[in-house]
């Protein structure tokens, strides 16, 4: 357990094809008890107004409605620069975006 975030738990919400070889990875971390794959959502809403922070990793994003639905619920943001992603933070002033 983590002193430092006792109450962390990290909430994986959506599916792909290395769904079956995360979970094993993050078994393999010894927080597999923190890390929960919730599959598809068909509304995420009490996902995003449960969290702190919101992450997309995409690594191609045509301009989802799922980064607007995050910084209403109030998450805090990070995304990958990829696609519409930093004209949906305002060039990075409503999130933090990744640069590769």
């Amino acid at each position: 357990m983590c002193a430092l975030t006792p109450r962390a738990f990290l909430y994986l919400v959506g599916d792909g094809p290395y769904r079956d070889t995360y979970k094993h990875l993050a078994f393999e971390t010894g927080f597999g008890d923190r890390i929960h794959f919730c599959g598809f959502q068909a509304d995420p809403r009490p996902y995003l107004l449960g969290a702190d922070l919101f992450v997309l990793p995409s690594h191609a994003e045509p301009g989802g409605l799922v980064l607007p639905e995050a910084r209403e619920a109030g998450c805090a943001i990070i995304a990958t620069s990829v696609g519409g992603n930093s004209e949906m933070l305002d060039g990075g002033r409503a999130g933090l975006r990744r640069i590769d």
